[in-house]
């Protein structure tokens, strides 16, 4: 066997799983998935708790301290979704049972919205959290946002982000005219 053909077929035996013959995919991690020390554990658990997310970020910042507590975007998400609930249940309550159908819709929109906001808030804060920590899990123990801004796998993910943001103000500069 020539030397070429030697080199190829060690190129594909050592292709990841998935890939047929020699690919290249520019996503894949770089490093293996691990688990968090007890310092980095205890680092989380303690920017979990700050109320506010960090607002003003630098590349040497540590990927936790973009982590918070989900109690402001529930409570926000809470009195917006109540307010909101509030007037379109009292709104349908006014024009199905008079005034107090606008009081018991207003009641019980504010309610369903207050419950609804609160979720969300609370689902979405979780869901970005757990993204920060599955990044540590990739990236070496120290790395810091300008590591995480290098993976392959987060610049897909904003490319996709930017993408879709893209195509919806096109989409609204289309409808516009």
């Amino acid at each position: 066997m020539n030397p070429l053909d030697q080199l190829i077929k060690d190129a594909v035996a050592s292709a990841p799983m998935g890939h047929a013959g020699i690919s290249h995919q520019s996503t894949l991690p770089i490093n293996e998935r691990r688990e968090l020390s007890e310092d980095e554990g205890a680092r989380i658990a303690e920017e979990k708790t700050h109320l506010l997310p960090k607002i003003f970020h630098a590349l040497s910042d540590r990927p936790e301290q973009d982590m918070y507590s989900p109690a402001l975007p529930m409570t926000g998400g809470a009195l917006t979704g109540g307010a909101l609930g509030a007037v379109l249940g009292g709104g349908l309550g006014d024009r199905l049972g008079g005034d107090k159908g606008l009081l018991a819709g207003g009641g019980i929109g504010a309610l369903l919205g207050a419950l609804g906001g609160g979720a969300l808030g609370n689902f979405s804060t979780k869901a970005h959290n757990e993204s920060v920590e599955e990044n540590m899990r990739r990236l070496p123990e120290g790395a810091v946002r300008r590591d995480i801004m290098a993976d392959p796998l987060y610049q897909t993910q904003a490319q996709r982000g930017a993408d879709a943001s893209n195509m919806g103000l096109l989409a609204a500069a289309l409808m516009t005219r």
